[in-house]
């Protein structure tokens, strides 16, 4: 009796030792007991072609509409990730309770698609090993599936949502369907390497160092065997790509690929909007809105040097709103000598002596063309110990200008200035005194004006647009002792 007990290792072993038993101890008794087995086992098996005939009839309703493995499996996938959400509790880890449930474990989920999958004709493999962000010990689940001559790779758990302060929160995310092996790679490592569908098998040490990149990411036009052949050899990691959210569409056509960037060197970016949202690069308190991009047609480009250690962002306005949301995101490097030594060179009014005189935007005053190199002198030279306020509306250049804040009573100053438009009036404006006698040359447009104030006070170098019914507006002002 033991003997066989032992050797039967299948789901039948215990009937066996039942049959063995009774048939020993009394015949009549085995008799009933042989019935109620077979009537069991109908009724297994009854049950068993129940379930298939469930998966059957869903399977065939939610691909009802398609005319091709691929499409198939995306409708499957597609379903799952509708329809089923995240067990926080790790119990429904079977395709019955997560059926059943409506929620499930990644093992519930693949197991689930798998069941859904053959329903149909499709060969799907269920995939074990780790995820980045995944207890070692609790390991993660996703498919391999072969159809229509391709090699999918489908993660219907990761694409139905995420988890937000303990909750599941749905967020239907296409993009964990058919994924780029080399994407896939940057957050799932396979028990079985097979599984990588890669040239050259990385090795776990290699995966845990990579970075966490989604594969989201595509959407911006990234190209994954790039970024990974990058990440690879890299170990200065790469940006923080967050995903589109709000209609953003916006493909990413040039910005640096290295994560820690550097004060004073040059970057370039450029991008094309699909979309109306305004695109902004935010780098600590500075901000340089879309106006101050290069355009041409849909396409921006902009180059920039980052001023001082902190973060740098890509970003775009949402809903209208003036609310700017990050798509885009880097860290500035604590800056060498060399680097502020750059800086100065090229971007001298980026430099701490003058951003410690005005809290006006930098690129505003790049964008007015003020000498960089002559201001920074005067501070250092103690010449100059304030600046004038500087507004931003203004469309101008600046030729010669006083740079110090505090103008004298009695002393003439010189206001040279090239309008970047046509049509509009510039004055000066002292007390109750209008000084409007530029001397204009017709070649460059350049205009030019002395003005000695005569009384303390403010004076403002100011502006009536073209267009707008004698309205004066502000551009800079001074303060007169």
């Amino acid at each position: 009796m033991s003997k066989i007990s032992r050797r039967k290792k299948n789901k039948s072993g215990f009937f066996v030792y039942l049959s063995a038993k009774f048939q020993k101890n009394n015949p009549t008794n085995m008799k009933r007991v042989t019935l109620h087995i077979a009537l069991l086992l109908l009724l297994t098996a009854t049950g068993v072609q129940a379930q298939s005939d469930n998966y059957k009839r869903l399977a065939q309703e939610i691909t009802q509409s398609c005319n091709s493995d691929y499409s198939r499996a995306q409708e499957i996938f597609r379903w799952i990730c509708t329809n089923i959400s995240y067990d926080l509790e790790g119990k429904a880890n079977s395709a019955e309770k997560c059926l059943k449930e409506r929620r499930g474990t990644s093992f519930g989920y693949c197991q689930l698609y798998a069941r859904l999958a053959q329903a149909v004709g499709l060969q799907p493999t269920v995939v074990t090993g780790k995820a980045k962000g995944e207890s070692a010990t609790k390991g993660h689940c996703w498919i391999f599936l072969e159809c229509d001559d391709n090699q999918l790779l489908i993660d219907p758990m990761w694409g139905s949502g995420s988890i937000n302060d303990g909750k599941f929160v749905r967020n239907i995310d296409e993009a964990w369907f058919d994924v780029a092996p080399e994407w896939m790679i940057f957050s799932h490592f396979p028990q079985d390497k097979k599984f990588q569908l890669l040239k050259k098998k990385l090795s776990e040490k290699e995966f845990q160092k990579l970075p966490l990149l989604f594969p989201y990411i595509q959407n911006y036009g990234f190209d994954a065997a790039k970024m990974l052949n990058l990440a690879m050899k890299s170990d200065e990691g790469v940006p923080t790509i967050y995903q589109p959210t709000n209609g953003l569409d916006i493909q990413i056509m040039e910005v640096p690929l290295h994560e820690r960037l550097q004060v004073g060197e040059a970057y370039s970016f450029t991008l094309k909007k699909k979309s109306p949202h305004k695109i902004m690069l935010i780098c600590g308190s500075e901000y340089v809105t879309e106006d101050m991009w290069q355009r041409s047609d849909s396409i921006y480009t902009l180059s920039y040097r980052p001023f001082k250690t902190d973060k740098m962002s890509l970003s775009f306005e949402s809903d209208n709103n003036g609310t700017y949301t990050t798509f885009v995101e880097y860290s500035i490097a604590p800056p060498t000598r060399a680097h502020l030594d750059t800086l100065e060179k090229y971007r001298p009014l980026a430099a701490e002596e003058v951003r410690n005189l005005t809290s006006t935007n930098i690129e505003i005053l790049e964008r007015m063309k003020i000498d960089g190199h002559k201001l920074l002198k005067g501070i250092r030279d103690k010449e100059i110990t304030s600046l004038p306020q500087f507004f931003k509306d203004c469309n101008f250049e600046i030729i010669d200008i006083p740079l110090s804040g505090t103008l004298e009573v009695g002393k003439e100053y010189l206001f040279k200035i090239r309008p970047r438009t046509k049509g509009d009036t510039w004055l000066i404006r002292h007390g109750h005194k209008r000084f409007r006698r530029w001397s204009i040359d017709p070649a460059s447009g350049t205009q030019e004006i002395t003005v000695r104030p005569t009384e303390a006070g403010e004076l403002e170098l100011s502006v009536i647009l073209a267009d707008d019914k004698g309205f004066y507006h502000s551009c800079i002002k001074y303060e007169v002792k």
